[in-house]
């Protein structure tokens, strides 16, 4: 099962130094740094987590498709 989690950062700096560091982690897939309207950043990140259950703050992805401009995902409920 994919797990998307999302952290926000005020600076766009310290949201692509934590991405950088997150593709090194077991289980990583895709990552991306967005950024909102409000000026700050989400990390946005799916792992494969087969054999864990989403915590707080966590969507499980039940589809999964890459594109070279995006990022498709479904959720479950």
């Amino acid at each position: 099962m994919g797990i998307e989690t999302t952290t926000n950062f005020k600076d766009k700096n310290e949201a692509q130094d934590s991405l950088a560091g997150l593709k090194n982690l077991p289980g990583f897939l895709v990552g991306y740094v967005r950024q909102k309207a409000n000026q700050s950043f989400d990390v946005v990140t799916i792992f494969d987590c087969a054999d864990s259950e989403p915590s707080t703050g966590q969507k499980p992805v039940l589809n999964l498709a890459l594109g070279l401009t995006a990022v498709i995902t479904s959720f479950s409920g």
